[in-house]
């Protein structure tokens, strides 16, 4: 947003000289004053063009704020959502992991079970292992059941067929153990491999479930993150919404402000015109007047000399008559003379004009442009400042009327004299920032007389009198005329 700077420290001096316009004083009016007020409603019209301009564009800004954050703020609640999801995917993922360190502690009791159990198995392996051996050795080393020697050492047919039958019987016993030891030793190894593979199962399970836990846990980091990033988002955008929704009510306030003060220059305007009028009208029934006044006395002048003229044509004609000769050519009438209304006097003008308003004041600020002392950049200082303790009088500089008495914003209380005209153009001074006045509007001061106190109130930094000195509405360096 741009800055604009507009000066208003003319707007109560200009509005006070207004009045002197529109009052009998207002015969002094000159062309100067109405040249003042159009350049300042000038100035006042390029304000509020340039004012509205910057609504429109403080609007235009403040409306894309605005969606901006609408938008934001609609993403608030998916955000959010997000938030709480990952919470819970993570709630769930840390729940599975609990559950696989159950499950896992159970696959290790159950394979320390199966361990025992294999060990078992294996010692009854073991223990058949020995079996067949010891009756293969029975059969084939110890007994002699060979059918060689059973052959030989049967004692009859009959003995010799059991022997055989009883050999039979011991390879079938040792082939049937043998078949055991077999299966026992596929159970062995099938089991061994189950439990390995439920190890590995369970082991899986829980290193996928904590890799799981440090996903979630970081993907609701990345949530939390982004929902904060979001909610910084909004509270600057709502910051600056907030902040373009004040300089639009500025820039609106300062637009009526603006209005107004055109409406009264309007007025002013219109005060100027009549003034005029009316001042032009006095002038001509003045002259008119001072013209009948002169007509008079010529008149009178002519008569009166008419006349001596005609007493002396008769004093001619009786000594004509008397000495008896003819009378002598009467003496040429009156010739009457043009009356001309002498020229308006002129006010004193030049430097000297006026005097200083605070006896013994040093100058604390010179006219000219400076740093505003309160607003803090820079802008013209449209008069000269007075230090002095807040009470010191403050006197009138010339003769004039007074036209403001009161309240002047910045200017705080203050007063305006009308001083009429100098050097073909209208002078009025201003006295601002005053504790308290001694005048009133419309009364009539002298030069040296008090119209009120130094102070510190408008806008000011400590006790002195802003006197501002104004040509034609323009202002101009007092210290040009005191």
């Amino acid at each position: 947003m741009r800055n604009h700077v507009r000066g208003r420290s003319c707007c109560a001096v200009l509005l006070a000289m207004a009045v002197v316009l529109g009052t009998p004083a207002a015969a002094s009016t000159t062309p100067e004053d109405r040249e003042g007020v159009e350049q300042r409603q000038g100035e006042v019209r390029e304000g509020l063009d340039s004012s509205r301009q910057e609504l429109d564009e403080v609007g235009a800004e403040l409306s894309a704020a605005s969606e901006r954050l609408a938008g934001l703020q609609a993403r608030l609640p998916g955000a959010r959502a997000a938030v709480e999801k990952a919470a819970a995917d993570v709630t769930a993922a840390r729940q599975r992991d609990a559950e696989l360190t159950v499950e896992l502690s159970l696959a290790e009791a159950a394979v320390t079970a199966a361990g025992l159990q294999l060990q078992e198995r294996t010692g009854a392996a073991d223990e058949t292992e020995k079996v067949v051996a010891g009756v293969a050795r029975e059969v084939y080393q110890g007994s002699g059941f060979t059918p060689l020697t059973i052959l030989v050492d049967a004692d009859s047919a009959g003995e010799y067929a059991d022997m055989v039958a009883f050999a039979a019987v011991a390879r079938r016993s040792q082939n049937q153990a043998l078949s055991r030891l077999r299966v026992q030793q596929v159970d062995i190894r099938n089991a061994e491999a189950r439990l390995e593979a439920e190890r590995a199962r369970v082991e899986d399970l829980k290193r996928l479930a904590a890799e799981q836990v440090v996903a979630t846990e970081a993907a609701e980091a990345a949530a939390r993150d982004a929902q904060d990033a979001l909610e910084t988002l909004v509270a600057q955008e709502d910051q600056a919404v907030a902040t373009f929704e004040a300089a639009k009510a500025a820039e609106e306030a300062e637009i009526a402000a603006l209005e107004v003060e055109e409406q009264k220059l309007v007025e002013q305007l219109a005060a100027i015109a009549e003034a005029e009028r009316l001042a032009e009208l006095e002038r001509q029934r003045q002259l008119e007047l001072e013209r009948q006044r002169l007509a008079e006395l010529e008149r009178q002048r002519v008569a009166e000399l008419e006349r001596q003229r005609q007493v002396e044509i008769q004093r001619q004609r009786e000594q004509a008559e008397r000495d008896n000769r003819p009378a002598p050519a009467p003496p040429p009438p009156v010739t009457p003379r043009t009356p001309q209304a002498p020229p308006a006097p002129q006010a004193p003008s030049g430097s000297g004009f006026l005097s200083r308003p605070v006896v013994g004041a040093r100058i604390s600020s010179q006219f000219g442009y400076r740093i505003h002392p309160i607003l803090g950049y820079r802008k013209l200082h449209a008069g000269t400042d007075f230090a002095a303790p807040c009470g010191t009088p403050i006197t009138a500089a010339a003769d004039g009327t007074v036209v403001t008495a009161g309240w002047g914003g910045g200017f705080g209380n203050l007063v305006v004299i009308a001083h009429g005209n100098v050097g073909g153009s209208s002078l009025a001074t201003a006295y601002a920032h005053q504790s308290r006045l001694a005048v009133s509007a419309g009364q009539t001061v002298s030069r040296g007389q008090v119209i009120g106190y130094i102070g510190t109130t408008g806008s000011s930094t400590g006790c002195h009198l802003h006197l501002e000195t104004r040509l034609a509405g323009t202002p101009v360096d007092p210290m040009r005329y005191l």
